[in-house]
């Protein structure tokens, strides 16, 4: 499998989407059930819409959290992204 750089556009996989009421705000729910995201877990994928390339994610979260250092902002999200696609849930657009 390819590794995330840069370059790379995630978007949620089939049958993969965001919680959308108040009780599911913090759970992915997936084909086979579902996933409780934790920290900026949601904001990502919130972001990961299959025109964003993961540069552009890790900008628009640098902007959303300016005091946090732009470099581990994009190590967490490569990190956040590879653990999902390796589960299904995103794929590269």
């Amino acid at each position: 499998m390819n590794q995330i750089v840069s370059a790379t556009v995630p978007r949620l996989g089939p049958g993969c989407r965001l919680g959308s009421s108040e009780s599911q705000k913090d759970m992915l729910l997936v084909p086979e059930g579902a996933l409780k995201m934790k920290g900026p877990a949601r904001v990502i994928l919130e972001l990961c819409d299959g025109q964003r390339t993961v540069g552009t994610i890790v900008d628009e979260l640098s902007r959303l959290f300016p005091s946090e250092n732009a470099a581990r902002i994009e190590s967490d999200v490569i990190g956040i992204l590879m653990r999902l696609r390796d589960r299904g849930v995103v794929e590269d657009a």
